[in-house]
């Protein structure tokens, strides 16, 4: 039977993908059994069977340099062949930049940045933005989204960015035709579990050791990643690497979804990004909340627990802070089934010293000469209606209660509101 063409595997339904298997197994055998084809070998091979997956395959060039001692690893001059790592030119993202897309990869066994494990290389490809690829797959350099250089001096990580002319096209195969190399991702799970890549497995272990500085490493912050399911959890990708939270205790990784702490004695905890939010806007770890005791939530209703209090998400309210006297009345009412509901907003200070935090049904407050109680309900809304503490009611001095015959009663510094059920009955004094 005759085999088919390279142009017919090229064309195929599953596109540069199927080609890259193809040819794979052809010159190298199984790329899923072990010993498979390797980087360089499917490289050479498509080279000596004169396909077009390189406009330019000289100049993606495979040159294996000992390594040396920085968090980069080896090979990390532009001159060795390489190309950067993504969060090197992307602001510390580990995700293509704007103008590239993740168009191929390969894994690498026995990564120390992956705790022993496979680390997971994705090659971003630049978008053809002036210009096609006629009958090829790699349009010219010229239109390309980006020009060809270096990273940045300040950075170990000075591989080539947007300079080598190589798709492998295991991702993205709608997208036919691209530009080269614009950076690498690096992961810790299979990229088809977060990209629209295919299983097709590609092999180099030389780059097991590739590193940047602005990527996360192993470590209980790691695990906490991988335990969650890492890039295809609500986190996402990361935005930098693990860096100290400054009290000589704590260490954090920001993501694009949220972000993970970790000390000795809470370990490591995941926050959302809406929890993320709210937490440092109650002052982060230097603030009330300390560190988080437990991940956050995923359902429509979830508490977070911090050494200092909670952050509480309720099903129709954004996750909030509560901490300290607020919590402890939020309790003794029923938590989010009582009187209150769940918190709807922020603890904030009033012009008096008081402080005032918003619930779904009510608030709980404090005033110069009162204690911390809720307010909620009927009597909640007569008293907003009349001013609040700045109206004639003051500060409420007992938490709203509800009578032996159904009625409900609130005492403030002003006077005692009353709700026996329709009509409405206000009384003061």
């Amino acid at each position: 039977m005759d085999h088919p063409t390279l142009t017919q595997l090229r064309t195929r339904p599953r596109g540069l993908a199927g080609f890259v298997e193809t040819l794979a197994r052809r010159l190298y055998g199984d790329p899923a059994e072990p010993g498979g084809p390797t980087r360089r070998s499917v490289v050479l091979g498509a080279a000596l069977a004169g396909t077009a997956l390189t406009v330019d395959p000289k100049a993606y060039v495979l040159r294996p340099q000992s390594a040396y001692a920085t968090v980069c690893g080896p090979a990390t001059k532009a001159a060795n062949g390489w190309t950067v790592f993504c969060c090197t030119v992307n602001k510390g993202s580990n995700t293509c930049p704007p103008g590239s897309f993740a168009a191929g990869w390969w894994k690498a066994a026995d990564s120390s940045w992956c705790c022993g494990g496979y680390r997971y290389i994705i090659d971003c490809n630049a978008r053809c933005t002036k210009c096609g690829c006629g009958r090829g797959h790699l349009c010219n350099s010229s239109c390309w989204s980006c020009k060809c250089g270096r990273g940045p001096s300040s950075s170990c990580d000075q591989r080539r960015h947007c300079c080598n002319a190589f798709r492998y096209g295991q991702c993205n195969t709608h997208v036919r035709c691209s530009g080269g190399v614009v950076c690498r991702i690096a992961s810790c799970i299979p990229p088809y579990a977060f990209e629209n890549c295919t299983r097709t497995s590609l092999r180099d272990d030389r780059t097991s050791q590739h590193n940047a500085p602005c990527l996360q490493g192993c470590g209980p912050l790691l695990r906490k990643f991988q335990a969650l399911g890492a890039e295809r959890s609500y986190l996402k990708s990361s935005l930098g690497p693990q860096k100290a939270v400054g009290d000589g205790r704590g260490q954090v990784v920001r993501y694009q979804g949220g972000a993970i702490y970790w000390t000795q004695a809470t370990d490591a905890q995941a926050l959302n990004a809406a929890a993320l939010t709210a937490y440092l806007a109650a002052g982060g770890p230097a603030g009330p909340l300390g560190y988080p005791m437990a991940d956050s939530g995923s359902d429509p209703e979830w508490t977070q627990r911090f050494r200092g209090g909670s952050i509480v998400k309720g099903p129709r309210t954004t996750p909030q802070a509560i901490w300290g006297e607020s919590f402890i009345v939020w309790k003794r009412l029923g938590y989010g089934q009582g009187i209150l509901g769940h918190p709807s907003g922020p603890r904030t200070q009033r012009p008096d010293k008081g402080w005032a935090q918003a619930f779904r049904n009510g608030c709980v407050t404090w005033g110069p000469r009162t204690r911390p109680v809720g307010v909620a309900g009927f009597i909640y809304l007569e008293w907003m209606k009349e001013g609040g503490a700045d109206g004639p009611w003051g500060y409420p001095v007992s938490d709203t209660e509800q009578l032996p015959d159904g009625s409900w009663r609130g005492v403030f510094e002003g006077g005692t509101l009353t709700f026996p059920g329709p009509p409405y009955v206000v009384k003061r004094g």
